[in-house]
Parts: structure tokens; C-alpha cells; sequence
């Protein structure tokens, strides 16, 4: 007999293909998206000279975030869930640094940058409450359950 979790497991996995249920609902992965989005706009004001350089850096660091959040989405199981958001934290991270250098090095333009950081923060918080949320609701599965008995069974300090 299949336990509780498998066969929720086995109806968000019908559901994914079906279309019925994707990250592309997601707020967490629009706000991504978009931040991908306003990336490479910036990235195209940069030195040719760094094509390869920081340009490509900031590519993958912002492609990394939406990616990770779809792949973890797409598991059956909330553990592969929050270990992909968490991997989506580090890209994040990285992607803040690269746009706060490319802010310092480069003529680019600051008030797009700056609203690129803001929308990194909001990202970042958002993945931050997603992933305690998930694992909350991890541990809450894991408690074991309690143990029925009686109330002559249970002695002064409250033990069985």
C-alpha cells in the first residue's frame, strides 16, 4: 500500500505533465524570469572586450536562478524541492556581486542596475521564505506519531 506522500507525489507528477500544475505558475520563478531579463540588458551595455568575461559570468549566474527553481519544481519530492532552492541562493548571490561590479566598472546604465539589485533582494527573500516553508512543512511530516494511551498509563512526571 502506497503511503500518504507517494501518492501525492504520484498526482503533482500527472499533474506537471498534464500542464495542469508548472513553475510557470510561479511568483518566485516570474520574478526570476524577469530579473534574467533585465540582466542581460544591462550585460549588453558592457565592453565587447568582456564577452567573454564577466558578460558571460552574468549570464549564467541569472540563467541559473529561474533554472534551478523549474528543476527543483519538477521533483517528486519536497527534499529535491528545497535543495534546489537553496542551490538557487548561491547564482543569486553571485549574480548581486557581478551587477554591483559591473555598476563600478563599466558605463552602464545605474538606475537599471540598482532596480536590478532591488528585484534580487525581493528574489532573494522570496526564495528564503519558500525554502523554510518547504522544510517546515518537511519536518512536519517527519514528527513521529503520538502514541495513544490512556490516562491511567501515564505516571506523575507525565511518562508512559
Amino acid at each position: 500500500m502506497q503511503n500518504n506522500e507517494q501518492v501525492k507525489a504520484g498526482r503533482r507528477k500527472v499533474a506537471i505533465l498534464e500542464g495542469k500544475s508548472n513553475y510557470r505558475r510561479l511568483d518566485v520563478w516570474h520574478k526570476a524570469f524577469s530579473l534574467v531579463i533585465t540582466t542581460f540588458k544591462i550585460s549588453k551595455q558592457f565592453p565587447k572586450s568582456e564577452q567573454f568575461g564577466l558578460t558571460s559570468q552574468i549570464h549564467r549566474s541569472a540563467l541559473s536562478v529561474p533554472s534551478n527553481i523549474a528543476e527543483g519544481y519538477v521533483r517528486n519530492h519536497k527534499a529535491g524541492y528545497a535543495r534546489f532552492i537553496s542551490i538557487a541562493l548561491g547564482p543569486l548571490a553571485e549574480l548581486q556581486t557581478q551587477l554591483l561590479l559591473s555598476k563600478e566598472l563599466f558605463q552602464v546604465e545605474v538606475d537599471l542596475v540598482d532596480f536590478a539589485l532591488a528585484e534580487s533582494e525581493r528574489l532573494m527573500a522570496m526564495l528564503v521564505k519558500l525554502l523554510k516553508t518547504i522544510t517546515k512543512s518537511r519536518e512536519a511530516e517527519r514528527l513521529p506519531l503520538p502514541i495513544p494511551c490512556s490516562p491511567n498509563k501515564v505516571d506523575a512526571n507525565g511518562s508512559i
